[in-house]
């Protein structure tokens, strides 16, 4: 018979506090003003000869929305833009910039003045940041200014082995006089002052998952992993580049499902992030479950078959990262993978992505309640009369996969349901021969002000805490207990 010992059950007590309303607590991936700048992620061939990647921008709206484009200025303490160009979009419109707008990194350490981008927008849209890089399509959702947090884990990847791969984290600032520190294992390894509109890139040759960035404003936060001049023997096969998103309160329920084109991608990891210990089960349709603790600042990584879907429940808030790899475990792209607390009702979407698109077959990945599924719309027309016929199982049964293969329609898609309310999970997923590339449609998240209390060693400890904000009428208020417990 086995035996085990509790060891100890440590408590540790959050108290998360929105500073406003409750609907200022949920952020969006859609909205008026953006932010950001395009990191440099350009590719050497195998005779070590670069390539700059086309840049562009897709902005996607429900209705006709003018926007313009404008090019900050850090020059002057006045912050006057020195460019702004009026655009209107109906549908999903497109807009490329030149390789001048790539942030580069400068050896010295500098601070970078530009090249930032900013959108402002009549009518909340989405916006899109694409590459198109030696026939490599990269895709990354861009966070509206207003959804953006002072606290991130950052999610990369192994660098290859070769001198012009490296993970790089840009920070772009939103207000002057921000204060930017990049820690390893809650250890500061780089400060920077930052003024509105400037940018910083922190460079590295080894994998920077599970570093962590903050501040004292909101900030952009963007990681890649360059693949730099490819060799037989290394880790990737494409430059990976994605948004970082914060890590959401509630976010302990997540769904990743199995990828459309099993020729392509052949497997691929996740990796699951987490800011305190938490206790974590992964649940497969091809495997055991796992049973884990994640502890804070450090990964905990999962292969898998690209055919297999994974469901994954935590007790405190976590992030997950996936990162498909080919036939050779070669990394080709890594996205976020929304939690369900995260899953949004409405999504605007964008079928041609650049001109390397068309070599893409698109497909459009659904998570949805199986109860539900008949109701998905795409552009208010039914998405599937009968789930069950290109419908997937999830490990605990409750949701449902749907992979929908999408043929040449207008180029702005509209996903929504035709239930009040119903919230889906949105995956665009594209794949030519050896490449492919995937992203979430978007997403919403409570973003909280968290205040962490000294230990609480008692349960009475736990009611006082609790009954005090009853009192005090602070029905924002929430309490969440991490309870860790190890046996041996």
């Amino acid at each position: 018979m086995m035996r085990y010992m509790t060891l100890a059950v440590l408590f540790k007590t959050t108290v998360w506090r929105c500073a406003g309303s409750q609907s200022d607590c949920t952020k969006y991936m859609y909205g008026t003003d953006f932010l950001f700048a395009f990191p440099d992620i350009r590719h050497y061939n195998t005779s070590q000869l670069i390539y700059d990647p086309r840049l562009s921008m897709r902005i996607m709206a429900n209705s006709f929305s003018k926007f313009d484009i404008i090019i900050p200025s850090t020059s002057s303490a006045s912050k006057t833009p020195f460019q702004v160009t009026h655009n209107a979009a109906y549908g999903s419109e497109e807009v490329v910039f030149n390789s001048s707008f790539i942030t580069e990194y400068q050896a010295s350490g500098r601070t970078i003045p530009g090249r930032v981008i900013e959108i402002s927008a009549v009518y909340p849209v989405s916006l899109l940041m694409v590459y198109d890089l030696y026939s490599y399509i990269i895709t990354s959702p861009i966070i509206p200014t207003k959804s953006l947090s002072e606290k991130y884990l950052i999610p990369a990847y192994n660098t290859n082995d070769n001198e012009h791969s490296q993970a790089q984290i840009l920070v772009v600032a939103v207000n002057d006089s921000t204060v930017v520190h990049i820690d390893k294992h809650r250890v500061i390894s780089h400060r920077k002052l930052l003024n509105k509109y400037e940018t910083f890139v922190y460079k590295s040759n080894s994998d920077l998952s599970g570093y962590s960035v903050s501040s004292n404003n909101p900030i952009a936060v963007f990681s890649s992993v360059t693949s730099g001049y490819s060799p037989n023997h290394n880790d990737m096969n494409a430059p990976l580049f994605m948004q970082v998103v914060p890590i959401g309160l509630n976010a302990t329920h997540f769904i990743v499902p199995a990828l459309a084109d099993t020729s392509t991608v052949r497997y691929y990891k996740i990796r699951i992030y987490a800011e305190l210990n938490t206790y974590v089960q992964i649940h497969s349709t091809t495997d055991t479950t796992k049973k884990v603790t994640v502890f804070a600042d450090i990964f905990y990584e999962v292969t898998t078959e690209s055919s297999s879907t994974l469901e994954i429940v935590s007790h405190g808030s976590i992030m997950v990262q996936q990162i498909a790899l080919n036939s050779q475990r070669k990394a080709l792209f890594m996205t976020n993978i929304p939690a369900i607390s995260q899953f949004d009702t409405l999504y605007y979407t964008d079928y041609t992505h650049s001109d390397s698109a068309e070599m893409y077959n698109m497909t459009y990945i659904v998570v949805i309640r199986y109860d539900v599924a008949s109701g998905l719309l795409v552009n208010d027309r039914a998405l599937v009369h009968n789930p069950d016929e290109v419908a997937s199982a999830t490990p605990l049964g409750d949701y449902t996969v749907l992979t929908i293969p999408m043929s040449a329609l207008t180029s702005r898609v509209v996903v929504s349901h035709l239930g009040y309310k119903v919230r889906f999970g949105l995956f665009i997923y594209g794949s030519s021969g050896t490449l492919a590339y995937s992203h979430s449609a978007g997403m919403q998240y409570k973003n909280w002000v968290a205040i962490l209390s000294p230990a609480v060693r008692s349960w009475a400890d736990r009611q006082k805490i609790q009954e005090h904000f009853v009192s005090t009428g602070n029905c924002r208020t929430r309490k969440i207990t991490e309870i860790f417990e190890m046996f041996m």
